[in-house]
């Protein structure tokens, strides 16, 4: 899993460039979560607006 969770960052990074830890998250590895067969990677851009990326676990 940590493989996907280092893809979605790639990804969030390349789509957004400028991101950051959701919140009050320490860090990107605070900012994932399991929904159903689903990896969710929640994180802001600069302009405080959440997004969500997932990748299929199945």
């Amino acid at each position: 899993m940590e493989h996907v969770k280092k893809q979605l960052i790639q990804e969030a990074q390349k789509s957004f460039s400028n991101i950051r830890p959701c919140s009050s998250k320490g860090s990107f590895q605070d900012c994932f979560s399991v929904e159903g067969d689903s990896l969710l990677f929640w994180f802001n851009t600069p302009d405080n607006s959440t997004h969500i990326m997932t990748a299929d676990l199945a």
